[in-house]
């Protein structure tokens, strides 16, 4: 069980910690616009297949289509009421490493995969500067 994941925004680093190990990925992030949200979280959607609704025009993507750009696997961690936040997969991991995303953290489909088997809902999300 992960008991911690902590996203450092400079690095574009995500290290998630159990009482036994801790495990580093690399990660892109929010663009300039649509920065990451600073702040101390808790993981408040963990789903495998999710649907994607782009929060501008309302399209939706069916779970598990290669062209969804959540991935296979989703940890939601903040919502303003209307957006929720989330660690995910990707339809495009060349964008690994940049800061490209519209807040989201994304990650290579096998470091999620990784991830999503030992988060639950205790788990603790933890996004800073470095």
């Amino acid at each position: 069980m992960i008991e911690a994941i902590v996203i450092n925004l400079t690095s574009l680093t995500l290290c998630a910690s159990s009482p036994k190990i801790t495990r580093c990925y690399p990660i892109a992030v929010g663009r300039p616009g649509y920065e990451t949200p600073v702040g101390n979280y808790q993981a408040i959607a963990i789903q495998s297949c999710p649907e994607f609704i782009n929060f501008k025009s309302g399209r939706r993507i069916k779970g598990c289509s290669p062209a969804n750009p959540l991935g296979r696997y989703f940890i939601g961690f903040k919502t303003d009421g209307r957006v929720i936040y989330g660690i995910h997969g990707t339809d495009d991991e060349l964008s690994i490493g940049k800061r490209v995303s519209h807040g989201c953290i994304r990650m290579r489909n096998n470091d999620i995969w990784e991830l999503y088997q030992g988060v639950t809902p205790i788990t603790k999300i933890i996004v800073d500067n470095g």
